[in-house]
């Protein structure tokens, strides 16, 4: 990767601050299971980076 490729990544901290903007919020994934975002009893999820993302929780993505 060129160092220009490079300099076109966001750091990861933003990605972390627009998650944590949606906190609190429950979402129903694309597996069907809900998830409290930010919050101890909420589901983990999976991101399947795809042209049209699939967001399942971390259960069914193994």
């Amino acid at each position: 990767m060129t160092k220009q490729q490079k300099e076109a990544y966001q750091d990861v901290a933003v990605l972390k601050k627009i998650i944590q903007d949606l906190s609190g919020q429950k979402f129903k994934l694309d597996c069907g299971h809900h998830t409290t975002l930010c919050h101890h009893f909420g589901n983990d999820i999976t991101i399947i980076n795809d042209s049209k993302p699939i967001i399942i929780c971390s259960l069914c993505g193994h």
